[in-house]
Formats: structure tokens, C-alpha cells, sequence
């Protein structure tokens, strides 16, 4: 399958050239119990110039993505030869969305939930065109420390390549992983307003750009997507006891302004406790992050 991304004729679209089979254990009793593999039946892989090979794997048990080199694995000979990956990496990917693995044939394999799907195959060429045992341990550093304050660091002229997979794949991930934290620690509904619909987004309460901001679950807030262009527009805000305040000021403004429909709405929120906050006390909004993202945002009431 040839996937086009960009407009038609434009120089520098992505010509993606995938090539996919399912993941399964097969092989019989000779197989090892912990190693699954794809056959490459049909088409075999073939490197292209100016097009992006992508050679996936998906484990309908695992519900992952698996992804290997295609500059190594084009042109196979055999009639039907297989690519393997250990049952390790399947399981640690469904886990934690991102689990990557150095092959016995020196190359890496990256296991991924679907979320990320978009992620690995713009970066594929990246990911595997680096020393293959620094790219496995740097996925899996990503992946493990996907809580950790975000920094801001300068790349070191000698490891740019790996700077590169280390910002995107990291941007990317960590993105994911907030917010699928927060949609589990808030079970699909808005903080303020409760409801679900799959209508619900993972706010930051200090914004990512803010010094000493983190992917924390406790430095975010499920919004509907109303509240959540409110909270971002500073129209509302929480205080660090759980209360909701709607800005009177910006009300004024949007009513000068013949903007205020669907103002009252949300007035009558004003005031009112968070209507959901998660089970889990660690998760719960941190007041000391929810006063800093009102500094960070210059609250007015």
C-alpha cells in the first residue's frame, strides 16, 4: 500500500510505501513459546527511492504494532521468510503504548499501540538509522520516563540523529500517554461538566512551555472540549481548593463585544466544586500546580 501525506505534486509530501502482515506465534513445537513472528507472504518488501518503507506487524492479541527495518528486511529470498519479535516486547508495548527490542541480526524492533502508529512511520527512517542497540535503549528510556519533567536541552552535534528521535518520538509519546492517563483517571468525563460522548481532552494545568511543567497525571484536568478552549482562553479557571471561577471580566469583554451566547451556560457553573476528580489521591489535581497555572496564565476573576 502506497500513502500519499501532503498535497498531490507538492516536492515535499511523504510517500509512505507500507507493507503489513499479522503478527502470529505459529512455527509449532520448535518455535520458542515466547517468540511471534509475520510471514512475509506475497509481495515482498522493496526500498524505493524518494518513498518511505514501513514493514508493520499487527498482534490482534496484544493489540499492537510492530514495526521493523525494511532497508535490512527488503528483498528477502526465501519463498516465505518470517520477522520475529519476543512475547516481552508485545506485552510491554500494550502496556505502556512503546516497548523496542535489539534482534539477534543487530537490528531494532519497536512495538507500539495503534495511538502511535502515525508517529513510527514518519520517523521510521530515523528510528532504525542510527547504531540499533542506542535506539532500542533510547525508546525504552522514552517510554519509561514518560512522567518526568519536560527539558529543554541542546543537542549534542555528534548524537543529532538520536536528538531528533529522542524530541519527536518523546513529544509524541508523552502526549499520548497524558492523555491517555487522564481519560483513565477521570473515566471519560469532563471535570466540570461530566460528560462523556468521547468528547473529552487531557488539559495540562501548568502549559507545557511553563519552567517545571510535567506529564504528571496530577498536573491535568479532563475538559469537554468547551471547557477546554474556556480554561485555555483564561474564561475559566479552577482554584487549588477545586472551585470553578468563570472570568467576569472576559464576560464583560464578550458582551461588549455581542459575543456572550452561551455565556449564562457557563456562569452557572461559577463557583461550583469540580464535579470529577479521580479515585486515586496521586492523580487529583496538585493545588500548588493548579496555583501556578493560574499565575502561568495571568488569572483575572
Amino acid at each position: 500500500m502506497r500513502v500519499l501525506l501532503g498535497p498531490l505534486g507538492d516536492e515535499g509530501a511523504t510517500i509512505l510505501r507500507i507493507y503489513a502482515w499479522n503478527v502470529t506465534h505459529g512455527g509449532g513445537a520448535a518455535r520458542a513459546p515466547n517468540e511471534y513472528r509475520i510471514q512475509l507472504t506475497g509481495e515482498m518488501p522493496e526500498n524505493v527511492p524518494g518513498e518511505t518503507t514501513i514493514v508493520l506487524g499487527w498482534s490482534s492479541t496484544f493489540r499492537t504494532f510492530a514495526g521493523w527495518d525494511a532497508t535490512v528486511h527488503g528483498h528477502r529470498s526465501s519463498n516465505s521468510p518470517s520477522l520475529q519479535i519476543r512475547e516481552e516486547t508485545l506485552v510491554s508495548a500494550n502496556s505502556i503504548g512503546l516497548a523496542a527490542a535489539l534482534r539477534n541480526s543487530d537490528d531494532v524492533v519497536v512495538a507500539f499501540r495503534a495511538e502511535l502508529l502515525a508517529v513510527y512511520c514518519l520517523n521510521a527512517e530515523e528510528i532504525h538509522s542510527d547504531t540499533a542497540a542506542e535506539i532500542a535503549e533510547l525508546l525504552n528510556e522514552i517510554a519509561a520516563s514518560a512522567h518526568d519533567v519536560v527539558e529543554d536541552t541542546q543537542p549534542d552535534p555528534v548524537t543529532e540523529s538520536r536528538h531528533k528521535i529522542a524530541r519527536v518520538v518523546t513529544t509524541n509519546f508523552r502526549a499520548w500517554d497524558f492523555g491517555r492517563r487522564i481519560n483513565l483517571a477521570y473515566r471519560g468525563r469532563c471535570s466540570v461538566c461530566t460528560i462523556q460522548l468521547a468528547l473529552t481532552e487531557a488539559a495540562h494545568i501548568i502549559p507545557v512551555a511553563w519552567p517545571g511543567s510535567t506529564d504528571l497525571t496530577s498536573n491535568g484536568l479532563s475538559l469537554c472540549r468547551n471547557h477546554h478552549r474556556a480554561y485555555d482562553a483564561n474564561l475559566l479557571s479552577i482554584t487549588p481548593g477545586y472551585v470553578v471561577e468563570i472570568s467576569a471580566l472576559r464576560g464583560r469583554s464578550l458582551r461588549a463585544a455581542s459575543l456572550e451566547g452561551g455565556l449564562d451556560e457557563l456562569m452557572a457553573f461559577d463557583g461550583a466544586t469540580l464535579a470529577v476528580v479521580p479515585d486515586a489521591m496521586a492523580d487529583r489535581p496538585r493545588p500548588e500546580f493548579l496555583n501556578t497555572g493560574r499565575e502561568a496564565r495571568r488569572w483575572v476573576g
